[in-house]
């Protein structure tokens, strides 16, 4: 089945993907401590990482996407869209979150 298809009976054959969701209000680490408010200024880190995706976007080398966001306020969403609903997918977000884990626990 292709990515983005739908396997009940009577749903449209292929249909984009896009969601976005809200997950907490309350971002702790993993050992339990609060995780302080962030500046609100742009981090420039972030900008660069977005600006390089979307010209990767734009020019079709990325046709799926996922992600997590942490906002100023703490409150932490996620969002998919395109073709994503594939095992390789599903790999790659594990692999992101072995390495964030390990992150965390080298601040720990």
């Amino acid at each position: 089945m292709p990515p983005g298809a739908d396997a009940r009976i009577g749903a449209p054959a292929l249909r984009p993907l896009r969601k976005q969701m809200l997950m907490s209000e309350n971002v702790v680490s993993l050992r339990g401590g609060q995780i302080p408010f962030q500046d609100s200024e742009p981090n420039v880190m972030v900008i660069a990482e977005l600006e390089r995706l979307l010209a990767a976007a734009r020019a079709g080398e990325i046709v799926g996407i996922a992600g997590s966001y942490v906002h100023k306020d703490k409150v932490i969403t996620y969002s998919y869209a395109g073709a994503v609903a594939t095992y390789a997918m599903l790999g790659g977000l594990d692999c992101v979150k072995e390495r964030l884990v390990r992150l965390a626990l080298a601040k720990e």
